[in-house]
Order: C-alpha cells, then sequence, then structure tokens
C-alpha cells in the first residue's frame, strides 16, 4: 500500500485490523490505483526498464 501511494491513515487502519478486514480496507485503498507489485510489472512505468528481477543459471 505504501508503494501504491496509499494515506498513511489507512495503511495504519489496514495493519491494526483483523485480516479480512484488512483485506477489503487495502481494496478500498488500492481502488483506482494504476499498481501492480514489481513481481507482476514487468517493465518499471518511468524508466521504460525491465524491473522484474529475474535468475540467471550459472
Amino acid at each position: 500500500m505504501t508503494q501504491a501511494g496509499c494515506a498513511k491513515s489507512a495503511i495504519k487502519a489496514a495493519a491494526k485490523a483483523p485480516k479480512a478486514e484488512a483485506v477489503t480496507l487495502a481494496e478500498q485503498a488500492l481502488k483506482g490505483k494504476a499498481w501492480l507489485p514489481a513481481l507482476l510489472s514487468p517493465i518499471d512505468s518511468e524508466s521504460g526498464v525491465d524491473a522484474a528481477p529475474r535468475e540467471t543459471a550459472a
């Protein structure tokens, strides 16, 4: 939620809530934000560079 730019009050509320309620609060706070975790976002929107780390064969 921090990376997505959610309000600190929403983050604190979700952190203190029971799991099911925290999920609902997070869903509401993230609604309308065009954000994905780095693993799901293959290209960094600002630099255009592949943002997902990849393992390389040794």
